[in-house]
């Protein structure tokens, strides 16, 4: 197959989806036709009726999709295996050195004290670590754990909004 052919549909132009399909790209060497649409049940609703070959979803928009055999995961792009979709390899393992996962941070303003930092820190570790959060987020909705305080969050966005940037300089559908 010639993958500029192959049709991957996603949500938006210029968001998480299209980026990441970019980044994909560039790390495969290759291309897609990206499809954007409104809505993750628009790219589900398009991929079930054909009108696209693939799509970037999150996990938790095709899990019923791929439980009822209607999709298949054709990979993921987090540095380790969801434990809900064990037989679903990651891309690293595919030969694509790619990998993203969908964060959440919590932020506070400019010259937050730093005991009021430090008790956030400390709350968020204990929810993060709990096995309450482990059953009834991570595993309910195929998420990879991933907790980061609030230096080791610092630097990670830093490496992550110059990495869009470039995805951003990158894109051509931006460009124009």
């Amino acid at each position: 197959a010639k993958p500029k052919g192959v049709s991957v549909g996603g949500t938006g132009i210029g968001n998480a989806d299209h980026v990441q399909l970019a980044n994909i790209e560039k790390q495969a060497g290759t291309s897609f036709n990206y499809v954007p649409f409104d809505s993750g049940g628009q790219v589900m609703t398009n991929l079930l009726g054909g009108k696209v070959d693939s799509a970037m979803a999150n996990p938790s928009e095709a899990y019923e999709q791929m439980r009822a055999g209607k999709v298949r995961a054709l990979g993921i792009t987090t540095d380790k295996r969801i434990s809900d979709l064990p037989d679903v390899p990651t891309l690293k393992e595919q030969g694509v050195d790619y990998v993203v996962a969908q964060f959440r941070g919590v932020a506070g303003p400019k010259g937050m004290p730093a005991d009021v930092v430090a008790y956030l820190e400390e709350a968020f570790r204990r929810v993060a670590k709990s096995e309450t959060w482990k059953t009834d987020y991570l595993a309910k909705y195929q998420q990879v754990d991933g907790y980061m305080g609030s230096a080791e969050f610092t630097a990670f966005m830093d490496v992550f909004f110059k990495e869009q940037e470039q995805a951003f300089k990158d894109l051509p559908s931006l460009k124009q």
